[in-house]
């Protein structure tokens, strides 16, 4: 009888420690699907707001708090430790390792349960502030750069063919955007360069140019059954030289580029995370220019 015991009490803890990482690595998916599909800003928020409830209710054994918030959140950790490759995930990271840790020493507290939904909802305020704001500027921060650079001339044709020059378009804002038919973000990007356009289709001064680069392998008739697939309305180009590409530097897609009236580059994004406010953005930064 006595020997069952500890058998019984070791098999529990077993279960425990099974169940932690299954926890962990489930909040850890969860939060990667969400920010694939639908923004890591809404992931972070989700991040934080699962990892708060897994350490408040976690039940794991009495280990120091480290210990518990390795056994909670180590992918997380993880992930802030791959942030040199892309920085874009360290807040997604910071967001599980500190909502676990929060979620951990609340409960550690016993506090009434009154206090501990305050307190959870005051930490849900902050994780929203941050998931919602600070993050999609801080992505914005990280992938695009202010620039003042001067470009080379290119020509490139739209799909009946018709060449246009950038030496052609001086006095006006332009918006360039490389892109592929089979890159996922570039397709996302659309959602928020559709607006944008029909946003200045009326101003003279801004001109865009949604340029299929060379590289991207599309033919003008995969680009024209891709258009009227989704139902796009924006001005699509071809770069059938490579000049474009070439003399904007553009070593992945998206990229998008805004040149000024003079011709001079005034900014540039490589790649697209759905977390930016890209629209808004690039609205006030076309409006500054055309004040100037």
């Amino acid at each position: 009888m006595n020997n069952s015991e500890p058998t019984e009490v070791n098999k529990e803890l077993e279960q425990q420690r099974k169940m932690t990482g299954y926890l962990s690595m489930f909040n850890f998916l969860l939060a990667f699907l969400v920010g694939y599909y639908y923004g890591f800003h809404y992931a972070a928020l989700l991040t934080a707001l699962v990892s708060f409830v897994i350490g408040f209710r976690s039940d794991i054994e009495d280990f120091p708090l480290f210990k518990k918030i390795w056994k909670l959140a180590s992918p997380f950790v993880f992930m802030i430790g791959i942030g040199f490759i892309n920085p874009t995930v360290i807040p997604l990271g910071v967001s599980g390792v500190l909502f676990t840790t929060l979620g951990l020493h609340l409960k550690s507290l016993k506090k009434p349960m009154i206090l501990n939904v305050l307190m959870g909802l005051a930490s849900m305020s902050l994780a929203a502030y941050g998931a919602l704001v600070e993050y999609p500027r801080f992505i914005q921060n990280v992938l695009g750069e202010e620039k003042y650079e001067a470009i080379s001339n290119f020509e490139v044709h739209d799909l009946q063919g018709v060449p246009i020059q950038l030496s052609s378009l001086k006095g006006k804002v332009v918006i360039v955007d490389f892109w592929a038919t089979w890159c996922k973000p570039c397709r996302d990007e659309f959602l928020e360069l559709q607006p944008l356009v029909k946003e200045f289709e009326g101003n003279m001064d801004v001109v865009f140019l949604i340029i299929n680069a060379k590289n991207s392998d599309d033919s003008v008739a995969k680009i024209l059954a891709f258009e009227k697939e989704n139902n796009y309305e924006l001005p699509f180009y071809k770069d059938h030289t490579g000049g474009a590409s070439s003399n904007l530097k553009v070593t992945s897609f998206p990229t998008l580029v805004v040149i000024d009236q003079r011709g001079m580059v005034r900014f540039s994004q490589s790649g697209y995370s759905k977390a930016e406010n890209l629209k808004g953005f690039l609205s006030s930064k076309i409006n500054g220019i055309l004040k100037e």
